[in-house]
């Protein structure tokens, strides 16, 4: 059943904005916080940690992406 659950989850990052989705939500925020009651790894721009909370925050205009031409972008 593992196998059959990545499928749903790659199904949905495929179609992030489906409400029926059980795994991928699409949010529009300026911060978050993730918490867990056990430690979770994670690598955070190469540096792994293994913490029950991390905060994310967005900074506009800080991130730069090289797309494509056909690539839809809204500003």
């Amino acid at each position: 059943t593992e196998v059959k659950e990545f499928g749903v989850l790659l199904s949905e990052l495929m179609n992030v904005g489906a409400e029926e989705n059980r795994y991928v939500l699409y949010r529009q925020m300026k911060s978050f916080r993730i918490e867990s009651e056990i430690p979770v790894h994670v690598n955070l721009d190469g540096e792994p940690r293994m913490e029950t909370s991390f905060d994310f925050s967005v900074l506009p205009g800080r991130l730069s992406f090289i797309l494509p031409p056909e690539a839809p972008v809204s500003t």
